[in-house]
């Protein structure tokens, strides 16, 4: 589609909701960083590895 001439230019506007009007954001929700450090497994899990990893530990019901 093309532009009229002397028409004037529409600016699209940021916002915070997504297209389908849910509310954006942060990933993190407020929560302090991660201590990259592994806590042990609630009562009723077992820590066992994630599939196709090596190196993460998943806690799982028992």
């Amino acid at each position: 589609m093309a532009a009229r001439r002397g028409a004037a230019p529409v600016l699209a506007q940021r916002s915070n909701m997504t297209a389908r009007g849910a509310r954006l954001t942060s990933w993190t929700a407020g929560l302090p960083a991660a201590s990259g450090e592994q806590r042990d497994c609630p009562a009723g899990t077992m820590s066992t590895l994630a599939r196709g990893h090596d190196d993460v530990i998943r806690c799982m019901p028992l």
